[in-house]
């Protein structure tokens, strides 16, 4: 999973796996959660075989890095701080924040693709805001994390 390909080739073995298995995914509560999970799953999988560890904390912190300009290193130490406390945060917690905050889902998809309700999804965000401004010794408004957009 060091490259695009490798990254199209986790999904595209998810959807095989999805796809042979349809009619159990079918029988699931939620599909899009189910989904989710065996993605999450086939990741970790691999990464493990590997002998490596989930980098998504690393990685948003390199790409952070690339667009930083040196006027900005401030921000980036703040962000680096902010990425390793998102990676500590409880699996619920992390991937609320992941799915609402890296990868932009309005927060009733983000509830539906973990299976979830909407209110669980802001009660995680809400520990997640508390946990990180803990951690990092800052004082977030309730507005700022779990305000739904779209």
């Amino acid at each position: 999973m060091d490259s695009r390909e490798g990254a199209e080739q986790v999904v595209e073995d998810v959807f095989v796996q999805l796809a042979r298995a349809w009619t159990h995914v079918l029988q699931q509560p939620n599909v899009d959660a189910y989904a989710w999970a065996a993605l999450k799953e086939e990741v970790v999988r691999r990464l493990e075989i590997q002998g490596r560890t989930l980098a998504l904390v690393e990685t948003a912190a390199f790409a952070a890095v690339r667009h930083a300009s040196r006027s900005r290193f401030t921000v980036l130490e703040s962000r680096l701080g902010l990425y390793a406390a998102i990676a500590r945060l409880p699996e619920r917690q992390y991937d609320v924040i992941l799915l609402r905050f890296v990868l932009g889902h309005p927060m009733r998809r983000v509830a539906e693709l973990m299976g979830i309700s909407y209110g669980t999804v802001r009660s995680h965000l809400r520990g997640a805001r508390r946990r990180l401004s803990r951690d990092l010794g800052i004082d977030w408004a309730a507005e700022d994390m779990d305000e739904e957009e779209g």
